[in-house]
């Protein structure tokens, strides 16, 4: 998992979002999950090595035990042939704690969305950014946020249900939501290029400056 995305919310925390009553539900049978809300996310190991035919890799896959997380599903999702068993989704992780610096990332705590509630204030939060709310049931969790880089590409059935909404976000902050995450993916490519540019002109003042004019022939 990528490093960014160690204070994921797991299956010991998730018992929370099963037992709030649902204000909203799907107004008839979609395929689940929606953009803009929340899910528990649940990895099936066994259905995920089923295309190997692998009997080695199908008996692994069996003795290892599966957390659920708690993500957020992108308000713009990508189109999918409905006829399929199986589409693919991206989800964001949802975190919880103060968000990090991962230098050797090029990731820094500036670098994340924080969601309704917190114990600071936005001036407190490492990002500065206003909180993302929720436009049904509070979320149960406090000091949570959203970060681009903490995200997987998951495989989900499709199948046509109707799923009661516990948490989604506002409309307008689904919108922003999706433009902060990439905001940031442009963010860390400009500090790779720094960092990059910053490497190579180091490595110019170390170079002797006969061999120096030498490459330039």
């Amino acid at each position: 998992m990528n490093p960014a995305a160690t204070g994921v919310i797991t299956s010991t925390d998730t018992s929370q979002l099963n037992s709030m009553a649902s204000v909203e539900k799907t107004p008839e049978a979609a395929f689940a999950p929606l953009g803009g809300t929340f899910a528990v996310l649940t990895i099936d190991p066994v259905a995920s090595v089923e295309y190997l035919d692998d009997p080695e890799a199908t008996t692994a896959s069996a003795k290892l035990v599966s957390k659920d997380y708690v993500v957020s599903i992108p308000a713009l999702q990508c189109m999918f042939n409905p006829a399929a068993p199986f589409r693919e989704e991206d989800v964001l992780f949802v975190q919880q704690g103060r968000p990090q610096d991962f230098p050797a990332q090029c990731i820094d705590a500036s670098m994340s969305i924080p969601i309704v509630p917190q114990n600071c204030g936005v001036d407190e939060h490492p990002s500065k950014r206003e909180l993302v709310r929720m436009a049904t049931n509070p979320f149960p969790f406090a000091d949570c946020y959203l970060c681009a880089f903490a995200t997987a590409n998951v495989r989900t059935a499709n199948i046509l249900v109707v799923d009661p909404i516990i948490c989604v976000l506002h409309k307008e902050d689904q919108l922003r939501v999706s433009n902060l995450t990439e905001d940031d993916f442009e963010l860390r490519r400009l500090k790779r290029l720094r960092e990059q540019k910053g490497k190579e002109e180091q490595r110019q003042n170390v170079i002797p400056p006969a061999r120096r004019m030498t490459e330039a022939m």
